[in-house]
């Protein structure tokens, strides 16, 4: 799913399919110094799907908790 910014939440379906969700914002990506590919930065927005659809649905932007 994007946000209207175009920063990513995507669900890791390799430990279930409830999560955990990870947020990705394109604009801090950076650069490997021995690849030259660009790496996304991904952070953890909640340790499960359902724990985040709650936070969404009491008005969170689902945002990585700080």
């Amino acid at each position: 799913m994007a946000d209207d910014r175009d920063r990513l939440f995507v669900i890791d379906r390799k430990r279930g399919p409830g999560g955990p969700v990870f947020y990705c914002d394109h604009e801090l990506a950076t650069k490997d110094k021995a690849t030259g590919k660009m790496v996304p930065s991904m952070e953890i927005a909640d340790e499960s799907l359902e724990s985040w659809l709650k936070r969404l649905k009491y008005g969170s932007a689902g945002l990585p908790k700080r």
